[in-house]
Order: structure tokens, then sequence, then C-alpha cells
């Protein structure tokens, strides 16, 4: 007996150990069950909240003003892009002038066909040109000197950089430049690619250098006397102060001056010596015109007179800087100027490029801009529009029991006391009510902006039936009803809208049509890249050539604007329709011409 109580007391431990784990389990389980179902929850609930702006996002885009955001959009944005080409255009287009005239300006200096390629820095006119296009440096580009027959044929070549051109080279350049001018006209610059390089090809012309050394010659000759007269004064000024102070000494000691200076001749022996110089200066400047010797001396006689204006020396074309090429005087031999710009072209290239870049990027951020712009802008449009639709909706519904009611009491007042004019009216304006709230729905419905899921719908039934639904009410009012209906022509519609719209434009030009007269049908089918479909419905219309077609499509508009109860309906049937053909990504147009109005439907 005590056996089996130890063997119960010793079991009931266990059995509670057991059970605490088994709790200690069953908690943590429902723990992860209840974090799980949490999660679940809000993945669902954060998937319905993107649904639902998924939903709403489409609906805006969908939306008259989505599209007049987007078309907005898209008129910015071509705008701005044909600005920011035009501007690359500008920017691009007056760096290629100026470096095409700095390379013809720089081309010409080489060649030594200017004044300022002989002159020293201090005798170079500070024109505008001088300023804006400044010369290129000796050494600071790469040039070659070709010596050649008229026939084409290389003599002899120098080399202005670091490396020479081969025998072939130099045949290929002469044949580019025989290509582009045949008869080596010395006025004439030449651009052509070789290889991977650009050259720019100029004829010296012999005479533009004797012109422009015999210029400089003159001009620095004309410096050099200046500025020995300048120095000669100068002198002069200095001579007669010190004179001036040699008498105030004498004053003092009269016979000191007389012992030490005898003969005071320094002040004549400076003039004299300014004198000298002047005339050598002159006689040199006389023969400035016979060669280049005689330019460098007097600008060396220049400098060593005037300290003040510095040891500027005479600067030589680049074209015979090294003194390695020499002005030809064989008639029959022409030397060429071979000017390789391909850094300068480079330049250009990365500009061009940069430029594209930059305005890509603009462009792209300008997108952004406006995109999240214009969506900021249309909330409040897109708010009013649906709070809008939603009063409309709302009053539709709250509507349509008080005027049911109405109706209702009317029938049975009339079914009492007998029919009268009285009840009469009030179930016929009743009936109007009721088909005004309905209308308004179905516009309400119809601008809600989702696109109908399209199919292949038989165009030519959907004509050819509604067309006969219409045919014993129009005959009735005196009018004719004529069809003119392709067959076998289907477009992408969806069935209920087409219909409706066909039914809406015979309605229209049924009430509208002038009396006795025609209304048509038409269908036809035009064959193209997007294979369009036209449905047309036309009337007589005497009074159109005087309407605004432009407000046809809208709200609530009449051509008849005195509502006159004759016509029935409340000017919603046409904006219906075109809300209905927009949501089909079709078209629809009106237009008038000689005396008849036509309703034209396009779908794909």
């Amino acid at each position: 007996m005590s056996e089996k109580n130890n063997d119960e007391n010793i079991g009931k431990p266990s059995e509670s150990k057991n059970s605490t784990g088994h709790s200690g389990e069953t908690g943590h389980s429902d723990f992860a069950e209840r974090a799980r179902e949490g999660a679940r929850k809000k993945a669902t609930e954060t998937k319905a909240d993107f649904e639902h702006h998924m939903r709403h996002e489409q609906l805006i885009e969908n939306s008259e003003i989505g599209r007049l955001r987007w078309r907005f959009i898209r008129i910015a944005t071509i705008a701005i892009f044909v600005i920011l080409v035009f501007l690359i255009a500008i920017i691009n287009g007056s760096m290629g002038i100026v470096i095409s005239i700095a390379r013809d300006h720089n081309l010409s200096r080489i060649a030594g066909e200017q004044a300022a390629s002989y002159m020293s820095d201090s005798s170079q006119t500070n024109s505008l040109t001088e300023q804006l296009i400044p010369d290129v440096s000796i050494g600071s580009i790469d040039y070659y000197v070709i010596t050649l027959r008229q026939d084409g044929t290389v003599l002899s070549s120098n080399s202005h950089t670091l490396s020479d051109l081969t025998a072939q080279e130099e045949n290929d350049l002469v044949e580019e430049l025989m290509e582009r001018n045949p008869t080596l006209q010395p006025d004439r610059n030449v651009e052509f690619r070789y290889g991977n390089s650009y050259y720019a090809a100029r004829v010296v012309d012999k005479q533009m250098q004797a012109k422009a050394r015999a210029e400089a010659s003159a001009s620095m000759a004309s410096e050099s006397a200046k500025a020995a007269a300048s120095a000669s004064a100068t002198a002069s000024e200095s001579g007669m102060v010190s004179q001036s102070s040699g008498s105030s000494d004498g004053t003092s000691s009269s016979e000191s001056t007389e012992e030490s200076s005898p003969d005071p001749t320094p002040a004549p022996s400076s003039e004299s010596t300014d004198a000298g110089a002047a005339d050598e200066s002159s006689a040199s400047s006389g023969g400035t015109s016979t060669g280049m010797s005689s330019d460098s001396d007097a600008s060396n006689r220049n400098a060593s007179a005037s300290p003040s204006s510095g040891s500027a020396a005479t600067k030589l074309s680049a074209y015979n800087a090294d003194g390695s090429a020499t002005t030809t005087t064989d008639p029959d031999q022409i030397d060429v100027i071979f000017l390789d710009y391909t850094e300068i072209h480079g330049w250009q290239t990365q500009l061009l490029n940069m430029s594209v870049v930059i305005a890509i990027l603009s462009l792209l951020i300008f997108c952004l801009v406006v995109i999240s712009l214009s969506r900021r802008a249309i909330e409040p449009t897109i708010q009013a529009t649906e709070n809008q639709k939603r009063f409309i909706t709302n009053a539709s519904h709250e509507l349509k029991t008080p005027v049911a009611i109405i109706s209702a009491d009317a029938e049975v007042l009339e079914a009492v006391n007998g029919e009268n004019e009285w009840t009469s009216s009030i179930i016929n304006q009743s009936k109007r009510l009721n088909e005004l709230i309905s209308a308004l729905v179905q516009l309400t419905k119809a601008s809600e902006g989702e696109k109908f899921e399209l199919t292949s719908v038989d165009m030519t039934s959907v004509a050819q039936d509604i067309a006969q639904s219409f045919r014993p009410v129009i005959e009735q009012q005196g009018k004719t009803l004529t069809t003119d209906i392709a067959q076998g022509v289907c477009a992408k519609a969806e069935p209920k809208a087409i219909s409706e719209v066909t039914n809406i434009l015979l309605d229209n030009s049924a009430k509208y049509c002038d009396d006795g007269g025609m209304i048509r049908v038409s269908l036809a089918q035009h064959p193209g890249v997007r294979g369009t479909v036209s449905l047309t419905v036309s009337n007589d219309y005497a009074d159109g050539a005087s309407q605004d077609y432009t407000k046809f499509f809208e709200r609530f508009y009449r051509a008849d604007e005195s509502h006159n109860s004759s016509k029935e309906g409340f000017g919603i049937g046409l904006a219906m329709a075109k809300e209905l053909v927009t949501r089909m990504d079709g078209t629809m147009s009106v237009g008038w011409e000689h005396g008849r109005i036509a309703f034209t439907v396009t779908l794909h």
C-alpha cells in the first residue's frame, strides 16, 4: 500500500512538470499565432490602402482634368525640349564660329600675313579683334610647313611639332588639300579630317607677307622714333635740372667752381648725345623697309634708349620662328601651312557632349517638378469634382422617393376624381423630373473615368438595329431616315456603351432635324495603320450657321437657349455620349456644312 502511495506521489510532480511544460508551449504558440495574425491583418490593410490609392490615381488619370494635366505636361515638356535644343545650337554654334574665326586668324598670323606677326609686343595695336581673338604663342600648337610645286609635288617640309610627318602622311595631307583647293588659292582656308586628327590648311600669300612686313617695319620705325624723342626730352629735362643745381652751388663757392669746372659742358654733351641717338635712330628708321635686320636694330636701340619700355624683342611670325623655314621667291614653289587643331576640336566636342548631358538632366528635373506641382495644383479641382459627383448621386437617390410618391398620389387622385389638367400636369412633370434624375445618374457614371474592357463589336448590326428602331418615330414626325451602312464592320468598343451613344445621336437628330428634313446614318471602315471605323449621324439643320459648336459637348448646353419645352431634353445626352466615346479610346466631333449638321464617332 505504501509502495503504491509512493508511486502515486512520485508521479504527481512529474505530471505537474509535464502540465507546466505543456502550458508554456501552448502560450508560446498562441503568441506566435497572434503575431502572425497581426502581420497578416497589417499586410491586408496595406494592400487595401495601396489598391485604393492606385484606383484613386487611375481615376484621376482617366478623368478629364487628368487628361488635361498630362496634355499640359506634354506640351510644356516639348516646349522646354525645343528651347534647350535651341540653346544648345546657339551655344555650340557660337563656339564653332569663334573657333573658326580664331583658327583662320591664327593661320594667317602663322603664315606671316599680318603685321602683328613681325611687331614687338609693345608695338601691337590694342584693337578689339586682338582682345577677342588672342594670338597663338609659338610652340603652343602643332603645325607643319610643306613646300609644293604647282602640280602638288612635295619639295620639302618643316615640322613645328614633337613628331615629324612621314612621306606618306605628307602626300596624304597634300591630296586632301588638293581635293578641296585644286587651284591652291592663297586666300582660302580648308578644314578636313585625317585619321584621328583635324587639320586646317592655308596656302601662304607671298604678297600679303611682303605687305605685312612693310606695315610692321613702318609701325616699329614710328614707335622707335617716338621712343627716341621721348628719351631726348627726358634727358633735356634732367640736364636743365642739373644746370640749375650747379648755378646755385656756384654762388656760394665761385672760386672752387671755376677751378674744378673751367668749361661747363655736361648739359650740352648730354643734348648732343641724345641728338646723335635720335639721328642714328632716324637713320635706322629710314632703312627698316629693306628687311628684318633693320627692324631688329631699331628695336634694340629703342630698348637701350628707353629702359622704362623694357627689353621687348621683335616677335617673328611662327612661320619663321625658328629660322628653319624661309619665304621662297620661286613663283613655282608654294608654301602651305597645315595646322593641327585636334585639341581645339576636342574641346568643342566636349562642350557639345556636356551641353547635351546638362540639357537631358534639366529636362528630367523639369518633368519631375512639373508632374509633382501639377498633381498638387489639380488636387483641389479633383476633390471638388469628386464632391460634385457624390452630391449628384446622393441627391438623385434622395429625390427619387418623393418624386415617386408625388406621381403615385397624382395617379390616385386621378383615379378617384377623374382625369383633369392639374393631375395630368403633375404626372407629366413628375415623369420629366424622374428622367432628369436618371440622366444625372447616368452622366455621373459615364464620367467616372474608368476605361471599358473593349471587345470586338459588330458595328454593322448595332447601327442597323438602332436605325430600324428609330425609323417609325422619325417617319411619324414627317422626316426621312436613310442609311449607308457598310457590311462586316467591327470595332473595339463596349457593346452597351456604343449602343447608348448611337441612341443618343439618333434621338438628338430626330429632335433637332428641320421639319420635313432628312436624317442619315453612315458607317464606314478606313483601312490604314490603325484601321479606324467612323459612325456618322447627320441631319438637315438650317440654323446651324449661327451655332457655337465648341459648346455642343458641354453639360446642360442646348442649342435652343430658351429651353423651349417643345423639344424635350436637358442638354446632357451629347456630354454623356462624349464621355462614353472617350472611355472607349475613341473621338467624337461635330461639324456643319451646306445646311447639314453631322456628328462623327471614330473608333479603332
